[in-house]
């Protein structure tokens, strides 16, 4: 909790001194890359509000929302469990060109979460709540100039974050990775 609080007031600093802040809002999809409680899981969606602050001409801070859903592939016969994942989204990104001429910017993203878990089923064993538990991202894009302070920001991203439980007593772990496809719509103030 002390190092949430001090993120925080750093971050609430940055603001003061930042030339530039932006909203964005990033709809995405997430493609799983393992199974979860030795269920394959289907296409993912999700959805990120943040807010962004320009600490250089290259570099911004971010901190904000996040929501995710996935879901098991199963039939009509089988078990169906939906899991969703919700809380804070916070990090970094670094903007670079190839050419110097080049108008619209690469960018590398990388940061944490903090979510928890949520799963439900018609079988009551599949219902779990996580405790919050802390994951990583790690992202490269293009920042596409669309009309003067509107930006679009088309992403591909890598997530993993690896989530507590107890079931009878017993430490369970509910692990989730994910390539992600993802574009931002980010308007600047």
């Amino acid at each position: 909790m002390k190092q949430l609080l001090a993120f925080i007031f750093l971050f609430t600093s940055i603001t003061a001194t930042s030339q530039t802040w932006s909203v964005e809002l990033r709809p995405t999809l997430h493609i799983p890359t393992r199974d979860v409680l030795d269920r394959q899981l289907r296409i993912g969606n999700g959805i990120e509000l943040t807010g962004v602050f320009s600490i250089g001409k290259h570099t911004d801070v971010y901190g904000g929302l996040i929501w995710n859903r996935f879901d098991t592939d199963e039939d009509f016969q089988e078990l169906d469990i939906e899991f969703i994942q919700k809380g804070f989204l916070f990090g970094g990104m670094v903007f670079f060109k190839i050419k110097e001429d080049q108008r619209s910017q690469f960018y590398v993203r990388g940061g944490l979460s903090l979510m928890t878990v949520e799963s439900e089923s018609v079988e009551a064993s599949h219902n779990i709540n996580t405790d919050a538990a802390v994951g990583t991202h790690l992202g490269f894009g293009i920042k596409i100039i669309s009309l003067g302070k509107w930006h679009i920001l088309p992403e591909l991203r890598y997530g993993y974050s690896s989530h507590k439980y107890q079931d009878a007593g017993v430490d369970h772990f509910l692990s989730f990775s994910h390539i992600s496809i993802t574009g931002a719509i980010r308007r600047r103030f």
